[in-house]
């Protein structure tokens, strides 16, 4: 028999007295005894060290568990099935949702606000009652407003886990995806596909007659290359005021192209379409007189909508055919407009026909030499057209008055190079 287990010489001993006992029969059984004993020896070693790592990995998640929740910035609260705090950590935050005063021992959603202590309150029960995660996003204004998410996490140990973050700079990126998904950046009116959805919308759902009306800003080039497109921006944004201004409430406005605006009239028959047309152009009119620097010209084409046979992408078309029809008679005026507006803004406007037209002609001749000796291709290019500007310069100069203005070379040089770029787009 392997060697005696010392609690099998102890029972022995005891029963035994100290005697050598008689294996015999005995020796098969007490050897199974006695490896019994050997065997519990190393199962509760076995057990003991298991027990003693189980105790070290416990630790260490905790450890852990504590680390992470510490280096999170979200409010943390654990709470009892009742939902009060037993514990909470703070966060980082740069708001707290959180009323003033301490949350131990408080039911979790009385430290809202009323209206979302309620929402609350309910996905908390609901997460009792199916034992599953739940969130819920709420707002609140505390030092402007702020968007919150609440994660509400069942636990095995009959306990509640709340993780609460500020959800704002994501909710703001979400409501910017909206609204770029609607509406043009520059001019804050509808974008072109919302204007589309709504044009078919309005198609399969409206039974009532629809106007529509296409708006192009004249001339927008030629702003953008005199001006820069700072100043072209800025004529874009006093047209849209413009548009909303002469517009009911629930007209449809929309920059559907760079120069291009288009507005949908709901339950407009074809004298309310007329009507409106009539008073942008007034709008515009009022605009211009009040001079205040930017020249608003648009050309304006409408259609009318009565039936539902007719689709209103041929209503559109029509209403863009039309627009080009009138864009085209507004060309030659505005070009003639801009031009004189220019001239007048540098004291061009009293040269008489007679000393403008010999005076330019002169400065002409000096400018083409003076540029050909500085060897500047772009302006010898641009030259071509000095014969139209001499033809706009020459059409505003009075008859009955003496040349003045320009009168000599440098100054010229200055105006004409201003000019080269407009006069090239605008007399074409």
């Amino acid at each position: 028999m392997k060697k005696a287990h010392p609690l099998l010489q102890r029972q022995i001993k005891r029963y035994f007295g100290g005697q050598p006992e008689p294996l015999g029969k005995w020796e098969k059984f007490l050897g199974a005894v006695n490896q019994a004993y050997w065997d519990a020896d190393q199962d509760r070693v076995m057990l003991e060290r298991a027990l003693e790592l189980s105790s070290q990995e416990l630790l260490q998640a905790n450890s852990e568990m504590r680390a992470m929740i510490k280096a999170f910035p979200d409010l943390f609260l654990r709470l009892d099935r009742d939902g009060h705090v037993l514990a909470y950590k703070k966060g980082e935050m740069e708001r707290s949702p959180l009323k003033d005063g301490e949350p131990l021992g408080k039911k979790f959603y009385t430290l809202f606000d009323d209206s979302n202590a309620v929402r609350l309150k309910a996905v908390f029960l609901k997460v009792l009652e199916n034992q599953a995660v739940n969130y819920v996003e709420f707002a609140l204004d505390v030092g402007g407003r702020h968007y919150y998410e609440a994660r509400i996490i069942p636990m095995e140990c009959q306990e509640i886990f709340v993780i609460m973050r500020d959800i704002s700079e994501r909710k703001i990126a979400e409501e910017q995806l909206v609204y770029y998904s609607m509406f043009d950046p520059l001019t804050n009116l509808y974008n072109r596909a919302y204007f589309e959805n709504e044009m078919h919308r309005m198609e399969y759902f409206s039974m009532n007659p629809t106007g529509l009306i296409i708006c192009d800003v004249d001339n927008l080039k030629v702003v953008n290359d005199t001006y820069g497109h700072d100043r072209g921006d800025d004529l874009l944004k006093e047209v849209a005021r413009v548009l909303r201004q002469a517009m009911r409430k629930n007209d449809i406005i929309a920059r559907i192209g760079g120069d291009e605006f288009a507005i949908l009239l709901p339950d407009s028959d074809a004298a309310a379409v007329e009507a409106t047309c009539q008073r942008v152009r007034d709008t515009i009119t009022a605009y211009n007189n009040a001079a205040s620097g930017l020249y608003l010209s648009v050309s304006m084409g409408s259609a009318h909508w009565k039936s539902k046979i007719q689709k209103l992408d041929d209503i559109f078309k029509e209403a863009d055919d039309k627009m080009y029809k009138e864009k085209f008679i507004n060309h030659i005026k505005l070009n003639q407009d801009l031009l004189k507006s220019v001239f007048d803004q540098i004291g061009m406007a009293d040269l008489s026909f007679r000393g403008c037209y010999q005076r330019i002609n002169t400065l002409n001749a000096q400018l083409q030499m003076d540029v050909k000796r500085e060897g500047n291709e772009e302006e010898m290019k641009l030259l071509v057209n000095l014969k139209k500007s001499n033809r706009a310069g020459s059409e505003y100069c009075s008859m009955e008055t003496e040349a003045q203005g320009v009168s000599d070379l440098d100054e010229y040089k200055s105006f004409i190079r201003s000019l080269l770029l407009l006069l090239n787009t605008a007399l074409e």
